[in-house]
């Protein structure tokens, strides 16, 4: 199975200090490596899907995702944040990771990753191991085996 999550989408230690300064900084991440055409325009799908219901998680987690037509592939990005920010989330704790989640507008799979995801994080070995990792390639294994069939 091709990875999920190559090194090159994991992103360590970014300074930020809000939600909106990390969506920008994915929406950022992901025209710079092809994944999407529009900055602006994947940000409105995150933000679009946020006013759905915070997708803040627990553990210091966050899954923002968009499904919209600013993203040409599907992808998947993580960032392990400097600081936590305020994010509304499951249990009021601060984010200090995000995994995003984007796809076409004519794309399937992504609610299944997702679905996915949100297991691994109930598991206090995944988000702890995800938090200690201190390389690129760690994590990008970690959230691959997590979410791998």
């Amino acid at each position: 199975m091709a990875q999920t999550v190559p090194a090159d989408h994991v992103f360590l230690d970014i300074p930020a200090a809000s939600r909106d300064e990390v969506l920008d900084f994915l929406c950022g991440q992901a025209v710079a490596l092809g994944i999407a055409s529009s900055a602006e325009g994947l940000k409105e799908g995150f933000l679009a899907r946020e006013t759905e219901g915070s997708t803040g998680m627990v553990a210091g987690f966050a899954v923002p995702h968009a499904q919209c037509d600013a993203v040409q592939e599907p992808g998947v990005l993580v960032v392990k944040l400097a600081q936590p920010v305020p994010w509304e989330t499951m249990d009021g704790a601060p984010v200090d990771v995000a995994v995003a989640i984007v796809a076409p507008t004519d794309a399937a799979g992504h609610l299944r990753m997702l679905s996915k995801l949100a297991v691994a994080l109930m598991a206090p070995d995944f988000s702890g191991s995800v938090h200690e990792a201190v390389t690129p390639e760690d994590v990008a294994a970690l959230v691959n085996e997590a979410v791998s069939d």
